[in-house]
């Protein structure tokens, strides 16, 4: 019998495939990442209990479905609910900080909870919302004590600010943000 050379193409393409990286200790089968569970850390964060103003998260080193490049992001969908809080998607940050929700207009905080280090999902933030409108995630670096303060907190600036389309609005001083409607009822 006689071997066609597309069959034998696909079949030397798949043999590779599972053979993973030769360079590369730390890959298996078809390119899948191997490690010894002994030697890892959990997933998930073990930063302090949280406070009034903190809430859990899932949080991993890497990861997620953002833009790989971006330092430090935010991402929240519109939503609807009672006004006690915000799920916001997404966080990924370089320290330790808080998501911090604010009106739009005004920049009045209207809650906030501590986030790690890493990217974290499913972020519930406690909130006192009142009204349906348009509302903020901002990120802020922690001050090393573990309470969000206006005051002492720094917000963390927005890697992708190139200022395209705010002409009023000076070079690198955008905080990282993602706006969103929330609607009471």
């Amino acid at each position: 019998m006689t071997q066609t050379p597309a069959l034998v193409i696909a079949a030397t393409a798949l043999a590779l495939t599972a053979c993973g990286d030769p360079d590369d200790p730390a890959s298996g089968p078809g390119g899948i990442e191997v490690s010894d569970p002994a030697t890892q850390s959990s997933a998930s964060s073990t930063a302090s209990p949280p406070s009034s103003t903190e809430s859990s998260t899932a949080t991993t080193a890497s990861g997620g479905s953002g833009d790989d490049d971006d330092l430090n992001e935010v991402e929240v969908s519109d939503q609807s609910g009672d006004g006690s809080s915000v799920l916001v998607d997404r966080v990924r940050v370089e320290v330790p900080g808080f998501v911090v929700i604010v009106v739009d207009d005004g920049g009045e905080v209207v809650g906030s909870a501590a986030v790690a280090a890493g990217d974290s999902s499913d972020v519930s933030v406690p909130t006192a919302i009142s009204d349906s409108g348009e509302y903020e995630a901002q990120l802020y670096a922690d001050d090393g004590d573990g309470e969000f303060d206006p005051a002492t907190d720094q917000p963390v600036p927005d890697d992708d600010d190139d200022d395209t389309d705010d002409d009023d609005d000076p070079v690198g001083d955008d905080i990282e943000s993602d706006e969103f409607d929330y609607e009471v009822g």
